[in-house]
């Protein structure tokens, strides 16, 4: 396992004398009744990736499932019309979040679209926007000149095409200029997934990342790298290094399961399995 130990330099060892409130918190707000997998992958993808809390919010309906899965999380269930009382319990959660991840599987609907808007108006840690309310995002992207914190956005190709008006064949043609003028006409970071992931910042700068494989091209993935995001942004990362090494790390678990069971084989369960054992290199070389 090729381990870059540049980029791992911002991966803090963890003080033998510490408590589960320094390594952070972190809101997931994800899942629904037809996608409920998406918050179990990633809800136990952060929490597999050190955070001292997990806390996820998801639609009522996926309350037992998600809990018994994730049993390490802290779980809240909301209404589907994001009621008064949704909005208070949510508030205190963003409040004491250190990050917060929003849309991996809650469907396109008025539900993701008032969560996304309400985490906009009051977030003031690192908001990682995904899947769904990516897609929310294409309705009306100037929404994002709202924010009050930073944001990493996390599209696939096909996102990425749907945010700024082109096909995913097109983004793939100029991926680099793609990302880094999306990241600076909107202040953000994003990370445009696929092969050879590009993660470019607020002002110009971009990164390739070099691990993964094809076998990662499978539902889930996506929702496992966001809760690494989450996670390390909790624990104090800045959104660049955190998607930075969030990508190194995501990949690292999927080439370690392709050379293990097979590319053909290689899916976010695996991935999760094989997870600590890159921690375990990556802890090793600090």
């Amino acid at each position: 396992m090729n381990i870059d130990k540049e980029l791992i330099k911002s991966f803090k060892k963890r003080d033998e004398n510490s408590h589960k409130g320094d390594f952070g918190r972190a809101l997931l707000i994800c899942g629904s009744y037809s996608m409920l997998g998406a918050a179990v992958i990633a809800g136990r993808a952060c929490v597999l990736s050190g955070i001292g809390i997990c806390d996820i919010a998801m639609q009522k309906e996926i309350y037992t499932a998600v809990s018994s899965c994730v049993p390490e999380a802290v779980c809240t269930p909301l209404s589907h019309d994001f009621s008064v009382e949704d909005r208070k319990m949510l508030l205190q959660k963003i409040k004491k979040a250190d990050s917060i991840l929003i849309g991996c599987g809650m469907g396109v609907n008025n539900y993701t679209r008032k969560i996304l808007m309400f985490c906009l108006e009051h977030s003031t840690v690192p908001l990682i926007i995904d899947a769904d309310a990516l897609n929310v995002l294409t309705e009306d992207i100037s929404v994002l000149n709202l924010k009050k914190s930073d944001i990493i956005i996390t599209p696939h190709p096909g996102e990425m095409g749907r945010l700024i008006g082109k096909s995913a064949s097109e983004i793939n043609k100029n991926r680099e200029q793609t990302a880094t003028e999306f990241s600076k006409n909107y202040g953000i970071v994003t990370l445009l997934k696929g092969h050879n992931t590009v993660i470019s910042s607020p002002f110009g700068e971009y990164f390739i990342n070099e691990t993964g494989n094809s076998g990662m091209a499978t539902g889930g993935t996506g929702d496992m790298l966001s809760g690494i995001i989450a996670a390390f942004c909790a624990k104090g990362m800045s959104p660049l290094e955190s998607a930075r090494l969030a990508a190194f790390v995501h990949g690292l678990s999927g080439d370690l399961c392709a050379k293990e069971f097979s590319k053909t084989s290689t899916n976010p369960s695996l991935m999760l399995k094989l997870l600590p054992k890159v921690f375990l290199e990556i802890e090793k070389n600090l």
